[in-house]
């Protein structure tokens, strides 16, 4: 084992934790991870918490409600935890925190015992061998962990701006350096325990040196691969069987080929995940792998049962499973039943296996494609003693998708890049190795860059996770964990699933840190099994960063102070992706020197009010410089002002309706958009009774707030109004010239009246039709309209209705002149009298 990697492994804690659930103990799983980042993570807790706890649940962590979804923005805050010494005379910030990416080393989620008495089983593990159909997290929807529909929508669309905006600013110039993949996890850490060999003595044909270069470095091997610390029995031949065997020289000097084995025969396939069985006597191997085509969801698995060198593979399609058999010497005392839900996570599961003393398990050697120390470590015999005591039936764990992660160039005064990342594309914890010196930076020095694992093979992986995304993890059938990344330091927000479904349980969502009092949550299902899920989040994009000081200013920090609106998110604590930020063009920055006090002055947005705050008081770093204040929207009902319209008048016997509600109120002030009104069936108004009231009209705002406004209604006695619907009749004759003015009566047939019963009545007495507005008669013609209404005994009047009249000629127009006989005359211009006689 290289000494730098084994140095590196030992800074590392790891350990097994069992709990009990129900009524059998799980195991949960090896705990990977390094160093506490709380202090890194911008959660504030709220002012008041008003989430409570079920006692003895067994439960940590904070309840969480929200939900965001985001992408990791490239010009984002350097807010992870990487720092080395520098690299120059300048010591790196004092606020960094030193996390080698190694200790991020595995993402495994939960362990248990799959049992065949569903009350205990722990991860829901069905008895029979059925098939899955849909899985829960197949019918869930990311935003749905929201439990107010407004805040369901606002996440919808949400632009979230705790950070700098998404943008890729080509202006920047381009890393110097370069990288490239580990292409099988397995293989490389099966190469680093090959010693040396010499051509000239061990081999004798170009071609075995040229294969055995190629494919499987030039060593024999050393005995202190994973295989060896976990098998008692048959090493080398199984080593043999998943790596191919090594060209040896026979007793007269012959050198055999080198034979491949079931990783180098398959590199169309990425291994992620190795079993060592410990149920039989000669040990099961269970390799797990994924199609290096990102658009196969398919499970691979190749089994090796190390007595006989016997193997088999299946192929698990997404939302199936597949179940093996093998009996006989050197065969398994469990069935193996594998499940692939989605192709995202999966279940590895010893079918009936029960808890109890005696009872040997699983030990998970490799997961993620990322070693696990602990049994590496271990000899044989510390290992069976482990598979014993821990009695592992099930794993719960996640297939690596494809994904990339980032090598950043950060100015550490702004957490901004100074040279475009280098974008690392493969699959989830696929190591890589990059090659070159950190870029130089006109104006800037280097003063700290990320922990690289240092490894012959590998300098880091890829992150699986990040910031703002929301990745399912199945416990079993039923159950989903949708786990949601808010901040680089591995903090998650957990929310578990039943069939689709959202627990409805404060101990089924949570806050969770990476820190062991906050790691996990024990919760019931409907089907009253209890789970307890893990965060495993290990590694999160953003953690290989080299910080860059400028040479004007090699201590100069800035703090950015950021409003986050978290309306109708109640959590007990809050963090930067709860929801949106306000007033992003007015972001508050101050300045000053790497290890100085800060504080931040500041005044909440109009209509707002503060719940919790981070990071507005503390101290200048070179990795933080983000502050939070996380306020909600003011209750409508303080906003406005609503008062009493005038008096509402309602005839004897009427409902009142909701538009009388509103128009019985006014505001002084602005006037909501989004209110409704209802009079309040507290202080109801007897409407069959004549006389005033003063009911309540409820104003309800769009956040669910309300006013009561208390109004005036008087009920007055049943006019003859209200005993008729008045419509239009036949059509009315004035005509041309004739003078009609507003108020002046016409025809009563010009209208047609109906009682309550919808019956044809005539105009009852003391009843008149008038007009409303003076008819048009300045030209004859037909069909015109006016609006006339029934003025009735009472005095009560019917609403106008439109009427149709007709306009017809009078005497003048309907008179024809015609000439008389001629005048003869002497002068027209001056007529006698007796000419004037006969004109």
């Amino acid at each position: 084992m290289n000494k730098e990697f084994q140095t590196l492994r030992k800074k590392q804690r790891f350990g097994l934790r069992k709990l009990n659930i129900g009524v059998t103990s799980v195991l949960l799983g090896f705990t990977i991870f390094g160093y506490n980042l709380a202090s890194q993570a911008p959660v504030a807790h709220a002012a008041t918490s008003t989430v409570a706890t079920s006692a003895g649940s067994g439960a940590s962590g904070s309840s969480a409600t929200g939900v965001v979804s985001r992408s990791q923005d490239s010009n984002s805050q350097a807010a992870s935890a990487t720092s080395s010494a520098a690299t120059d005379s300048q010591a790196a910030p004092e606020t960094q925190v030193t996390v080698p990416a190694a200790s991020q080393s595995s993402a495994p989620a939960n362990s248990g015992n799959a049992t065949s008495s569903p009350a205990s089983q722990a991860g829901t593990v069905s008895a029979n061998h059925t098939a899955i159909g849909k899985t829960p997290s197949s019918k869930t929807v990311s935003v749905d962990e929201a439990t107010s529909p407004a805040v369901q929508s606002r996440i919808l669309m949400m632009n979230l701006a705790v950070v700098n905006p998404k943008t890729e600013d080509t202006t920047l110039p381009k890393s110097t350096q370069t990288c490239t993949l580990v292409t099988q996890p397995l293989l490389e850490d099966y190469y680093t325990h090959l010693q040396k060999l010499n051509p000239k003595r061990d081999l004798v044909s170009q071609q075995s040196l040229t294969y055995y270069l190629t494919h499987l470095h030039d060593g024999n091997r050393d005995g202190h691969t994973w295989v060896n610390n976990t098998l008692k029995f048959y090493p080398d031949a199984t080593m043999d069987t998943i790596f191919g065997t090594l060209p040896k020289r026979g007793i007269f000097g012959t050198i055999s080929e080198p034979k491949p084995g079931i990783i180098t025969r398959n590199p169309d396939k990425y291994f992620f995940a190795a079993y060592v069985d410990y149920s039989s006597s000669y040990h099961r191997i269970i390799l797990l792998a994924r199609s290096q085509d990102s658009t196969d969801d398919n499970l691979y698995s190749y089994t090796i049962h190390t007595y006989s060198q016997n193997t088999s593979s299946e192929t698990v399609k997404p939302n199936t499973d597949k179940l093996e058999t093998y009996r006989g010497t050197g065969g398994s005392d469990y069935d193996l039943l594998l499940k692939n839900y989605q192709g995202k996570s999966y279940t590895v599961i010893l079918k009936d296996f029960k808890d109890g003393d005696g009872k040997y398990g699983l030990l998970p050697v490799f997961d993620g494609g990322l070693l696990n120390p602990t049994y590496y470590s271990n000899d044989y015999y510390k290992n069976d003693d482990t598979a014993k005591t821990k009695s592992i039936g099930f794993w719960a764990s996640t297939i690596p998708q494809e994904t990339s992660t980032k090598v950043r160039y950060v100015d550490q005064a702004t957490g901004k890049d100074i040279v475009q990342p280098m974008e690392i594309s493969g699959f989830g914890y696929q190591g890589f190795q990059v090659k070159g010196d950190a870029p130089t930076v006109t104006g800037y020095h280097l003063v700290s860059k990320p922990k690289f694992l240092g490894l012959p093979h590998e300098d880091g992986t890829i992150a699986p996770y990040k910031v703002g995304q929301t990745y399912d993890l199945a416990l079993s059938d039923s159950v989903v964990i949708k786990q949601t990344v808010i901040n680089t330091d591995g903090t998650v927000r957990a929310t578990a699933y039943y069939k689709g479904s959202r627990i409805p349980s404060t101990d089924a969502s949570k806050v969770l840190g990476r820190e062991s009092d906050n790691d996990h949550m024990s919760f019931g299902a409907p089907d009253g099994k209890f789970y307890t899920y893990t965060n495993r989040i290990g590694q999160v994009d953003g953690s290989y960063i080299y910080y860059y000081a400028k040479d004007s200013d090699p201590k100069g920090s800035d703090m950015r102070l950021h409003f986050i609106d978290v309306t109708g998110v109640n959590n007990s604590s809050y963090a930067p992706t709860d929801g949106p930020e306000l007033d992003v063009d007015k972001v508050q920055t101050i300045h000053g020197n790497i290890g100085d006090n800060y504080s931040f002055t500041y005044t909440v947005p109009t209509n707002y009010y503060e719940v919790g705050s981070s990071h507005v008081t503390g101290t200048y770093s070179g990795t933080r410089h983000d502050a939070y204040v996380y306020v909600k929207k003011q209750a409508e009902n303080k906003l406005y002002a609503p008062v009493a319209s005038d008096p509402l008048t309602v005839d004897q016997g009427t409902t009142l309706t909701t538009n009388q509600a509103k128009s019985a109120v006014k505001y002084n002030g602005d006037v909501p958009s989004d209110a409704t009104y209802a009079w309040d069936p507290n202080t109801p108004v007897d409407t069959t009774t004549v006389g005033s009231y003063t009911p309540n009209v409820i104003v309800k705002y769009g956040d669910g707030t309300t006013s009561s406004v208390p109004v005036t209604v008087n009920v007055v006695a049943k006019t003859d109004k209200s005993k008729y619907t008045v419509a239009a009749g036949k059509p009315v004759t004035l005509t041309h010239g004739q003078k009609v003015k507003e108020g002046d009566s016409l025809d009563s047939s010009a209208v047609t009246l109906k009682d309550a019963k919808g019956q044809a009545v005539s105009l009852p007495d003391g009843a008149k039709v008038v007009w409303t507005t003076a008819p048009d008669t300045s030209e004859v013609g037909n069909d015109k309209t006016g609006q006339a209404k029934v003025v009735y005994g009472d005095k009560s009047e019917s609403e106008p209705v439109t009427v149709t009249y007709n306009v017809t000629q009078n005497d003048a127009d309907r008179t024809s002149l015609k000439p008389g006989k001629p005048v003869k005359v002497n002068d027209p211009a001056k007529l006698t009298d007796d000419e004037k006689g006969q004109v």
